[in-house]
């Protein structure tokens, strides 16, 4: 484990009494296949798939659909899922990421908040 993973696991830990990670509410994600891709008129497989998510969710709010492919996330290239998750996690609790997405062949951009995973989604609708 990274030295500084370690360290804010346990300032989390002395601060809230839980680990706190970035949250954009309730999406699932997949790896765009290069049918997948083909069909939505994406020129590789690079990104990440919302295949589903809540409607009660911070990045439903924002504008965020199934279908659309995250290919940036506060301007860093987003190759795959596994990378999304991580930056989305390790994004400050509070702050609005820049989301860049390609939906039916066109590039969009979309400000998510970001939320703690221990809150996300609680009481809403």
């Amino acid at each position: 484990m990274p030295s500084n993973l370690a360290k804010k696991i346990v300032d989390d830990l002395m601060k809230y009494g839980d680990v706190r990670r970035g949250s954009i509410g309730y999406i699932g994600i997949e790896r765009l296949t290069p049918e997948i891709a083909e069909d939505v008129g994406a020129k590789n497989t690079n990104g990440a798939l919302v295949s589903r998510m809540s409607r009660a969710s911070e990045a439903y709010d924002a504008g965020l659909r199934p279908g659309d492919i995250i290919v940036g996330f506060n301007g860093q290239t987003i190759d795959d899922p596994s990378q999304l998750q991580r930056v989305i996690s390790d994004a400050r609790i509070g702050s609005t990421a820049t989301v860049k997405v390609l939906r039916n062949g066109r590039t969009m951009e979309f400000k998510l908040p970001i939320v703690s995973t221990s809150t996300s989604g609680r009481g809403r609708r």
